[in-house]
């Protein structure tokens, strides 16, 4: 990656994690090296933009604030676009990197006074202050494009932003600030300036995966079912989810100009994105019963916080403050909830009802995958005959008219799991959330859900991880950084509500990178379990030689083993090109060359099963004291063993250990009482 304005140099190498189950280790041999390049920015660009914010600041009416500062040290909000627009010429112009990160220190403006950037025409709800809180997006001293560039101003702020307790991730005096010491010391500003930019590499540049995709679909349908308690649900009374756009937001790639496809970095622009299809479909409660049972048997409900005062709910946020929160926006002694967990468990075991109810089609359990069919409804079989892999993701929308709040588990409106997405939407007022923005708890509608299930669908259909969220080897578990998480990050509430127009190049990226990584894992998964089961191969034989070599025990032949030797070189080779491919962008070619590596690991696969053909096993059976036992050793005869006999020799001395088992249990038993 380059940086322009300012930068540094390094080299970070960390394994890429799958967290979708913890209890396997997901770690793939891949690893991420960062090679920079620091330059100074055009003196003109220097220029032009103190200029642009000085006019901004000067142009500013009165006295007018981010809204979100304290009265004792206001800042002015002037639009992130006078300085992005720019930077962003300049990026166009000038940039041949894979990523560019500005780094900038405009003069101190001449009327002295303090200013922030806001975002709020990215989408945010351009919401107003008050004694406790704030809606819309949290002003930032950075911005994050959708294209492969990002900036940040050491002169602006300072802001501070992050969770409510201001716990760990929390973004307060986190950049940088230029002083007059710093011109006597130029060298003090080194290692904050380091940190800055080993932060960008964490979350933005190489950022870690949420989950690897199951598999590489040639399309994907993101089934919007609003389930609503009357009809029409909350469609003239809430922001709409609008399934267009969501369609054209998830097929755009990262640095794209226009529809022809032409590359913003004027390099290649291959993509390995699938066909992304958003639909919306309204189903009333009537209409899908299983929905609604579903959703009432995840319905809970829990008594206001102890030390909430009299006649609030409490609980609803996270802070020293909650008590006043929960006062202002809420009232009554106990206060409902989704238990999010436990309506997944219930929306998969009525699946099949589902789907009989509301005739739409969610695909097979767990991976969502539709079969290919020809005209007469019969599936495509063959190997000359390509089946087309499509998938659905069902997103279950709970569209009810009801004022009270409803959330799941009490503070999210979405939820993503690796086979669905849930969500909820209510007309309650305006409710506080887990975040803080300049010392005011953030705030959000509940009856605007598209931030969060446009969040909540990244992470589910494509595994793409929240911004704030990255893979700490020091610390071996996830950590948490907000300092990205302003501007347009689709992730969190401190970017604000609303209709996301573009995604960030870090997000769009990812969209694609994590196919490639996916494909490369079950790749890697399926290599694993071939090599484990050559090694774990019983020899019997006098040769010591092929005894003490698991690949010589199974392929005697000469040919065999350099077919078996020379396919792990090209797997080797094409894992290889496909992370250089990746790297560079050209989404395309790699995963061209990791799918023609999975074909190599199917080849590997092929040679062992023939290889196993021609094993004879052999049956050794023997007692101890608790029971019978056997196990299975293989020899090479002159001649290829029936399948049927070894099965039937199998199932033999299965059922005479189950038998000895039974009578050794019977007989402890019996010695006890």
């Amino acid at each position: 990656g380059g940086g322009g304005g300012g930068g540094g140099g390094g080299r970070d190498r960390r394994d890429r994690r799958d967290r979708d189950h913890h209890d396997h280790n997901h770690s793939l041999p891949i690893a991420t090296s960062f090679y920079f390049h620091v330059t100074k920015a055009p003196k003109t660009l220097a220029s032009d933009v103190h200029a642009a914010i000085d006019r901004a600041v000067a142009s500013a009416k009165g006295a007018k604030t981010t809204g979100w500062s304290r009265a004792h040290d206001a800042m002015v909000a002037i639009p992130h676009a006078v300085a992005d627009a720019l930077i962003r010429a300049d990026h166009a112009r000038a940039s041949a990197a894979a990523f560019t990160l500005y780094v900038m220190n405009p003069r101190t403006l001449s009327s002295g006074k303090l200013y922030a950037y806001t975002y709020d025409e990215e989408g945010g709800a351009d919401g107003g202050a008050d004694d406790v809180g704030n809606v819309g997006a949290c002003p930032g001293q950075l911005y994050v494009a959708d294209r492969r560039y990002a900036w940040i101003d050491l002169t602006a702020g300072p802001t501070s932003y992050g969770p409510a307790d201001g716990g760990e991730g929390a973004a307060w005096m986190t950049l940088p600030r230029v002083t007059e010491a710093h011109r006597a010391r130029p060298a003090a500003l080194v290692v904050p300036l380091l940190g800055a930019l080993r932060r960008a590499c964490d979350h933005l540049f190489a950022p870690a995966l949420d989950r690897a995709p199951s598999a590489q679909w040639d399309e994907t349908e993101i089934a919007i079912l609003r389930v609503t308690d009357v009809p029409n649900g909350n469609a003239d009374r809430a922001p709409r989810v609008d399934a267009d756009a969501m369609t054209r937001l998830f097929n755009r790639r990262a640095g794209a100009r226009d529809r022809e496809g032409r590359g913003a970095e004027g390099g290649s622009t291959a993509s390995t994105k699938t066909k992304t299809t958003v639909t919306d479909r309204e189903v009333s409660v009537g209409d899908c019963a299983s929905c609604a049972a579903a959703m009432y048997r995840a319905l809970k409900a829990s008594a206001r916080h102890a030390g909430a005062p009299s006649g609030t709910t409490g609980g609803f946020g996270i802070g020293d403050d909650r008590g006043t929160v929960a006062a202002k926006y809420a009232s009554g002694r106990h206060r409902e909830f989704l238990d999010a967990a436990e309506l997944r468990y219930w929306l998969r075991a009525f699946r099949g009802r589902i789907e009989a109810e509301t005739r739409a089609t969610l695909g097979a359990p767990g991976s969502g995958e539709i079969l290919e069919t020809d005209k007469s409804g019969r599936l495509r079989r063959g190997e000359n005959a390509r089946r087309r892999r499509r998938r659905v993701v069902p997103v279950f929308l709970f569209d009810l008219v009801r004022s009270e709040p409803l959330l799941f588990d009490g503070a999210r409106r979405a939820v993503a799991f690796s086979d669905m997405v849930v969500a909820v939407r209510t007309l309650a007022p305006t409710l506080p959330a887990s975040s803080s923005c300049e010392g005011k708890r953030v705030l959000f509608e509940p009856s605007d859900v598209r931030a969060p299930l446009t969040a909540a669908i990244l992470r589910t259909a494509f595994g793409v991880a929240p911004t704030h969220l990255t893979w700490s080897e020091s610390a071996n578990d996830v950590v948490r950084d907000y300092l990205f998480g302003v501007g347009n990050d689709p992730f969190g509430d401190l970017s604000g509500g609303g209709a996301r127009r573009t995604l960030p190049f870090h997000v769009a990226d990812a969209m694609e990178r994590n196919a490639v990584f996916g494909s490369i894992a079950r790749s890697v998964r399926d290599a694993t379990r071939v090599l484990r089961a050559v090694e774990k191969l019983r020899w019997r034989g006098d040769d010591r030689e092929v005894r003490d070599d698991p690949e010589r025990r199974l392929l005697p032949s000469a040919r065999d083993r350099d077919e078996y030797d020379a396919r792990w070189a090209v797997v080797g080779y094409k894992r290889t090109r496909a992370l250089a491919s990746a790297a560079m962008h050209a989404h395309a070619d790699a995963m061209y060359h990791a799918e023609s590596m999975a074909r190599d690991v199917e080849a590997i696969v092929a040679i062992v099963k023939r290889a196993s053909e021609k094993l004879e096993p052999t049956l050794e059976c023997f007692e101890d004291a608790q029971g019978g036992a056997s196990f299975l050793s293989l020899r090479r005869p002159g001649r290829a063993a029936s399948a049927a006999v070894a099965l039937a020799a199998a199932a033999w001395a299965l059922n005479r250990a189950r038998i000895r088992a039974a009578a050794w249990w019977e007989v402890k038993i019996s010695k006890q009482f």
